[in-house]
C-alpha cells in the first residue's frame, strides 16, 4: 500500500493532492501545525493528521516515517513578514522535506 505525506494539505494545491490520492487508494497523512483546525479544511477522516511544522525538522522526519512519498506543497507565496519568513518556509522547509525523505527512505 502506498502511503503519502503531504505538507500544505490545507492549502489549495495540497488539498487537491490529498483528494486525488484518496481517490487512487493511497493512505494519506498530512503534516499540520494544528490538526484540530486542519480537520475543518480536511474533513475526510481517512486523512491522518499529524502535528508538526515544516520548519521543525524532527516533527517533519517523524511524520514522514513509514511513508513512500512526500508531496511538499507548503509554501510561503506572499511576502508577508518579509524576506526572512519567505526564505524560512520555502528554503528551510524544503531542506527539511529533503531530510525527511532521506530519513524515511
Amino acid at each position: 500500500m502506498s502511503v503519502a505525506l503531504i505538507t500544505g494539505a490545507t492549502g489549495l494545491v495540497g488539498s487537491h493532492i490529498a483528494e486525488r490520492l484518496l481517490e487512487d487508494g493511497w493512505t494519506v497523512r498530512a503534516l499540520a501545525r494544528d490538526p484540530s483546525r486542519a480537520r475543518s479544511v480536511l474533513p475526510d477522516e481517512r486523512i491522518e493528521l499529524v502535528a508538526g511544522d515544516i520548519l521543525d525538522e524532527a516533527s517533519f522526519i517523524a511524520a514522514a516515517a513509514g511513508t513512500n512519498t512526500i508531496f511538499h506543497a507548503a509554501a510561503h507565496i506572499m511576502v508577508r513578514g518579509g524576506w526572512d519568513a519567505f526564505r524560512a518556509t520555502n528554503v528551510e522547509g524544503t531542506a527539511n522535506a529533503i531530510h525527511a525523505a532521506e530519513r524515511s527512505g
